[in-house]
């Protein structure tokens, strides 16, 4: 688990990323189609941490529930993701269907 830290370290935001990574793999293997981190869009959440003390999406508002990496539907409904091509932030994007 990722600690909540105001200022987090470079582990943790590695340790982030790795976690999104493996959330972009899983919906890979899903969908059939290679879907991607948006390094930028993940920039900016972590951007989110730093300000609000925990690693979070820089489209919604901010929830304490470590369940969600990204809130978007499109995360729960992966057949939505592959329609639209993205999530509703950018943070998972299809490159290949």
């Amino acid at each position: 688990m990722l600690a909540v830290d105001p200022r987090p370290s470079e582990s943790n935001v590695s340790r982030w990323m790795a976690l999104l990574e493996s959330v972009a793999r899983e919906l890979s293997r899903e969908l059939g189609a290679v879907v991607v981190v948006d390094p930028s869009i993940a920039m900016l959440a972590v951007s989110v941490w730093r300000r609000r003390g925990l690693p979070y999406c820089p489209c919604r508002p901010l929830t304490t529930d470590p369940r969600y990496v990204c809130p978007c539907i499109e995360i729960e409904d992966a057949e939505l993701l592959l329609r639209k091509g993205r999530c509703t932030c950018g943070l998972f994007r299809v490159v290949e269907a």
